[in-house]
């Protein structure tokens, strides 16, 4: 179950506020591709016609600044690994990575924010290039 269900909180706000803290919580900057990039991914992960990425995307902003982030990024890793498949899974880290190359450097804490998600779903072998278990 997601961070906020009551509220209105779906998955599609867990995978926003996880792709809004690689993009700014691992180096303190939001770069323009970045940003860009972001919007877009989020866009990919939309379940139906109901979810309307671009007002999740401002609801995450919104709740980024103005709640204690750090548990609910937790809160939201851990409701992703929940109701998401290892393929689900595999597809936003791929979509981490691309979000942390963005701006043409790879911070070490974009990095170990990445492997530390990855470890928490089980799924450390991917990030070695290992996917057999990633159908």
């Amino acid at each position: 179950m997601s961070v906020m269900a009551n509220s209105g909180w779906s998955r599609l706000h867990d995978i926003g506020l996880i792709f809004l803290a690689c993009m700014h919580g691992t180096d303190d900057e939001i770069d323009p591709s970045e940003y860009t990039l972001v919007r877009e991914l989020l866009k990919q992960h939309v379940a139906d016609d109901s979810e309307d990425a671009e007002k999740v995307f401002d609801e995450v902003m919104l709740m980024y600044v103005s709640q204690t982030v750090y548990e609910m990024v937790e809160g939201s890793i851990a409701s992703l690994s929940a109701v998401s498949t290892t393929e689900e899974l595999a597809t936003i880290l791929k979509d981490l990575a691309d979000i942390a190359a963005a701006d043409g450097l790879v911070y070490p804490e974009e990095v170990r924010f990445i492997t530390d998600i990855a470890e928490e779903w089980g799924l450390g072998d991917y990030l070695t290039g290992d996917r057999s278990r990633i159908s």
